[in-house]
Order: C-alpha cells, then sequence, then structure tokens
C-alpha cells in the first residue's frame, strides 16, 4: 500500500513530454531518471529526475519553467506528488553577438579559407548553452565556433 514515487517521476515526465509538444520552436526540455528505486520488487519510496530547459530568450524561458511548475504542482493524481523542486544551477541567458567584432571575426576567418554555412540565412542555428551569453549581456561580445573537418584521405 505503499506510495510509488517511481509512478510519480513517470507521470512528470509524461506531463513534460507533452507540453513539450505545446512549446514554440527553439524552446527544448530534456529530462532523465537519475533514481528510481532499489529492486524491482520493492516500491520506490524515492525517485530522482532531472530536466534541462532551453529557450531562445531568457523571458521565453521563464514562461516555460512557470508553465512547467504549475504542471508539477497542480497535474498529479491522489497519492502521487512531487516532494521537492529545487533549481540547480544558474540559468544562461540568449547571446547576444556583438555585429561589427562578429564582422571583423568573420572577415578574417574567411581570409584564412574558413567558410560560415551556418551563419548564412535560412540555416538553424545549433541550440547550445554557455555562461558566454551571460556575459554577451554586459560586454560586446562573439562566441564563435568552427568546424574541425576530417583531413582528406
Amino acid at each position: 500500500m505503499g506510495i510509488n514515487a517511481l509512478d510519480a517521476l513517470t507521470i512528470a515526465n509524461v506531463a513534460i513530454g507533452l507540453l513539450r509538444q505545446q512549446l514554440p520552436p527553439g524552446d527544448l526540455v530534456h529530462g532523465i531518471t537519475l533514481e528510481g528505486g532499489s529492486a524491482a520488487n520493492i516500491i520506490p519510496a524515492r525517485a530522482v529526475g532531472r530536466y534541462m530547459a532551453r529557450s531562445e530568450t531568457s523571458e521565453r524561458l521563464q514562461r516555460s519553467s512557470s508553465a512547467r511548475q504549475r504542471l508539477l504542482r497542480g497535474r498529479r493524481p491522489r497519492n502521487r506528488r512531487v516532494t521537492a523542486h529545487r533549481r540547480d544551477g544558474s540559468a544562461f541567458s540568449q547571446m547576444e553577438a556583438d555585429h561589427e567584432i562578429l564582422a571583423h571575426y568573420r572577415r578574417a576567418a574567411e581570409g584564412l579559407g574558413r567558410t560560415f554555412e551556418l551563419d548564412d540565412e535560412g540555416v538553424d542555428r545549433p541550440m547550445i548553452s554557455t555562461d558566454m551569453a551571460n556575459v554577451s549581456l554586459v560586454v560586446p561580445s562573439i562566441h564563435p565556433m568552427i568546424a574541425i573537418p576530417p583531413t582528406a584521405p
């Protein structure tokens, strides 16, 4: 007759998966189960999951965070409860590249034979998280990424 903590975490995983469908493009939520019991024949009293969320802007991240918190607090069946929810680490803001510095960097790199297909219009940007983004809101910054292609045979 014990309360199955893993059931509550499973419900949270499904609910977050369903919420993911409603998020705007560029908003992402990832999750894993870290702990779900110690034996198959023992009802787990504790289950632990870790989630990571990303968004294109800090404001959108905050809105989706509020939706996730409401979901975890309010959408659980009787006797299935999330007893702890905490933020682990700091949020990273969106990267704001300084276009003048970036133009200088691109010209210099192209002079060395580099190409920048990922920077051209219409190409999806990779979703990355970095504390450099927080710095970019205070100090003119760029965070270039370059490919290191394999050598020709």
